[in-house]
């Protein structure tokens, strides 16, 4: 049986996880998500869980492009600073590929990955531009954001799934 139900769940998990101290299994008790059905350690350490996760981080570093691991640090990074490095190079991205002015894009990730929680009014007021650009822009990011995590999932999956850590799609 496989440890996790899908990559989105092993990639989450072990982001998450990096951002409790080890200590007693407690701790990785309540880091849990899910119930016994979805997460499967088969008997494994608290220890040994960790190492785990580290082997699927890793993995993520090596196998993703430069975007793709942008994407998967922005939304899964626990700690600020990862999670902004990935929001930033994502915001340039778009930027350029949407025709959009770079900080309006980085404000509007910032909102996206929730380091922010501005309205649109709000962005709108801030950028001096109307809220339906303001808007289409966030719907377009969440378009392209989508798809840059599927293309990264994509890619991990037969990895995963040849490991066990995943059920087969």
């Amino acid at each position: 049986m496989a440890t996790f139900r899908d990559t989105s769940q092993a990639v989450h998990f072990a982001y998450m996880i990096d951002a409790y101290p080890a200590g007693p299994v407690s701790e990785v008790a309540r880091a849990v998500p899910a119930p016994r059905s979805r997460v499967d350690f088969g008997g494994l350490s608290a220890a040994e869980v960790r190492v785990e996760c580290q082997r699927i981080r890793q993995s993520v570093k090596s196998t993703l492009p430069p975007l793709e691991l942008a994407a998967i640090e922005a939304r899964f990074s626990p700690g600020l600073d990862g999670k902004l490095a990935g929001l930033w190079k994502i915001a340039a991205h778009l930027a350029d590929k949407l025709e959009a002015d770079p900080t309006i894009m980085e404000s509007i990730a910032l909102r996206h990955y929730q380091a922010q929680p501005w309205s649109m009014r709000e962005l709108a007021a801030k950028h001096g531009v109307s809220k339906d650009r303001i808007l289409r822009l966030v719907k377009r990011m969440e378009r392209e954001v989508r798809a840059i995590e599927s293309q990264a999932f994509a890619k991990l999956q037969k990895q995963f799934e040849s490991n066990e850590l995943v059920e087969a799609a």
